[in-house]
């Protein structure tokens, strides 16, 4: 469940916005919907709604207006309108798993990896380094990593011969688009009468093949664009710089300090002008436990500078997935900061409360809005009811009449409604 709910500085339009909220409630499942919609105003409740999907059948009702509920089944409605044959009822969403997805991803990245080499890394001890950004001057050991065409080549054919005997990749792709369902639910003409899954193996085996005719070249350009620099005191890296040969500039990560004392980082692009940085990204934060408290800020020449500070907890997080604690951000040059706090809410969900402060540029009749997000992990979305209309079978002029009344009626019950709140 989730509600809305705004205040601001001003008296005379708090007198509206308060004890006005908006409701919504969702129930998702694979194959079904159920969702509540009420808004209020001034404690009055000015609109209700009810809205089911479930298998293929579309149902909604509005209470305030009669108390009807209107039902749909959306493959006869399918077929009728555009002559499919249809069945939407076996279709749902799919189980996606992240944690395969991911096991896949580091499979890939590993071979990728594999062009990193003895040969291609050459290491130097005892240098003397400075963060430019950061400050501070280390001496510690570098190693460079100039890519060699043989190198990336081998790689590339490596990745090939993944990708063509790829049992898991090619199940996991099955998964997600779920080719038998779709073609029950569609019929075979939803993949132009082909086999999906013969596609997808021919697919794959052509980019395996692109991938090998195209090694050679690949590695020839990958030797000549850039070099990748860490910098490492004792077992800290302290820089990574790498180097685009082609536009001839330096992508730059700084490193200082511990997470336990503060960790501070600089991200940048040297263009070999010191007066000029398109952007400078800088980063501290102490972390205890799941508990993170710091600050980052962004300047560039053009927008000027962002400021960030948080203190989280990432233990806790809402059912939205932001972790429990605070957000403030500062933009310099729009004199706008933005607050977020997420924490328990007094009558039980979470609270997300949304600060935005600004300038008379920025809003026009108050300086400040709270907009207050309340939610909570379980859903008491109720489904439609009411007497049933099966409207399935209604003609185009049936359906405009049926809107057109359900439009008249809800604007004459709002009217009713509004005028003793706000007259």
């Amino acid at each position: 469940d989730m509600t809305v709910n705004v205040s601001v500085d001003n008296d005379e339009l708090n007198h509206f916005l308060t004890d006005s909220s908006l409701l919504m409630k969702l129930d998702l499942k694979p194959d079904s919907l159920v969702a509540n919609g009420e808004f209020t105003l001034m404690g009055s409740s000015l609109f209700t709604g009810d809205f089911l999907y479930d298998k293929g059948t579309l149902e909604f009702a509005l209470p305030d207006l009669n108390d009807s509920c209107y039902v749909m089944d959306l493959s006869k409605l399918a077929s009728r309108l555009g002559g499919m044959d249809v069945d939407l009822s076996v279709l749902k969403l799919p189980e996606f798993s992240g944690n395969d997805w991911r096991t896949l991803a580091e499979t890939y990245l590993d071979l990728v990896c594999t062009a990193v080499t003895e040969e291609s890394v050459e290491m130097e001890k005892d240098v003397r380094f400075t963060l430019t950004e950061l400050g501070g001057s280390y001496t510690g050991t570098t190693y460079t990593f100039t890519p060699r065409a043989e190198d990336v080549e081998a790689m590339l054919i490596k990745l090939a011969g993944q990708l063509e005997g790829d049992k898991t990749l090619r199940k996991l792709i099955l998964e997600l688009v779920n080719p038998s369902m779709l073609s029950a639910a569609f019929g075979m003409d939803v993949f132009d009468s082909a086999d999906f899954e013969e596609e997808l193996d021919e697919g794959l085996t052509e980019l395996a093949e692109e991938l090998r005719d195209n090694a050679a070249d690949i590695g020839e350009a990958a030797e000549e664009a850039f070099t990748w620099t860490l910098y490492v005191e004792g077992k800290e890296v302290r820089m990574i710089r790498i180097t685009d040969h082609y536009a001839e500039e330096d992508l730059v990560v700084e490193c200082s300090g511990t997470e336990a004392e503060g960790l501070s980082t600089a991200f940048y692009v040297d263009s070999g002008d010191s007066d000029y940085r398109p952007f400078t990204v800088l980063s501290t934060y102490t972390k205890k436990g799941k508990a993170y408290t710091g600050e980052i800020s962004f300047t560039s020449p053009h927008d000027g500078t962002i400021d960030c500070s948080y203190d989280i907890d990432t233990g806790k997080q809402s059912v939205l997935g932001i972790p429990y604690g605070t957000y403030d951000v500062d933009v310099s040059h729009d004199d706008i900061s933005i607050k977020l706090e997420v924490a328990d809410g007094s009558e039980g969900g979470t609270d997300h409360i949304l600060t935005l402060r600004g300038n008379e540029y920025v809003f026009d009749d108050f300086s400040r809005m709270d907009i207050t997000v309340n939610t909570t992990a379980k859903s008491s979305a109720k489904r439609p009811s009411g007497t049933t209309v099966d409207i399935t079978g209604y003609s185009d002029e049936e359906y405009d009449e049926l809107f057109e009344e359900l439009g008249t009626a809800f604007y004459q019950d709002l009217m009713e409604k509004v005028e003793p709140l706000v007259g």
